[in-house]
């Protein structure tokens, strides 16, 4: 299993400061733009860069840059983040979002895994079943190194969408409380395998 903290925004640095004065044994998940300005070398964090952010800068090359030197530090591995409510949504097709992915993957040597956590979702299905749409154009990539499935982080919101998404061969989860923790924990149980962390 791969134990864990993601830091996005919000009281970052405070959460920096806590991690670094405790003996937390995880992977911290750090926003690229809360590495640029706090001192995360102790922490050894996993700098995460956002799809969104990198659709919408104005220089392609010098984001696929930052990242190509930070995933160039012998002990930071990078990350790529699908936060953005339109990933999880009709309103952006998820073959073009797959594809965006691959290629920022393959322009930059990163992406060691790759977090599918929308910063809001519905209530309804429709947010989950896109992100299980998303998780299967996913899943037909081809870049070099380890498989999509093995770097898939997806945010655990639905039964259902739990079902699917461990089907795919889908084995790492994000869980926001313990009340996502006794879902997936279920859903791992009934289809007869084992919760590891």
């Amino acid at each position: 299993g791969l134990a864990g903290a993601l830091i996005t925004s919000g009281d970052g640095r405070k959460c920096i400061e806590d991690i670094k004065a405790s003996s937390f044994g995880g992977t911290v998940f750090l926003s690229s733009q809360l590495a640029a300005e706090e001192d995360t070398q102790h922490i050894g964090a996993n700098v995460c860069f956002d799809l969104d952010a990198y659709e919408n800068a104005n220089d392609k090359v010098a984001f696929e840059k930052k990242i190509s030197g930070m995933h160039g530090i012998a002990t930071r591995q990078t990350s790529i983040g699908l936060f953005a409510k339109k990933y999880f949504s009709d309103e952006v097709d998820p073959v073009l979002t797959a594809s965006a992915t691959a290629s920022l993957m393959d322009n930059t040597g990163g992406g060691d895994y790759i977090l599918l956590s929308p910063e809001v979702f519905d209530s309804d299905d429709s947010c989950a079943d896109a992100m299980v749409q998303l998780c299967e154009e996913m899943s037909y990539l081809d870049v070099e190194g380890a498989t999509i499935k093995s770097r898939l982080l997806v945010s655990a919101m639905t039964d259902d969408q739990l079902e699917e998404c461990l089907m795919m061969g889908i084995s790492k989860y994000i869980v926001a409380d313990e009340t996502g923790l006794d879902m997936l924990r279920s859903i791992v149980e009934e289809q007869g395998k084992q919760l590891i962390w």
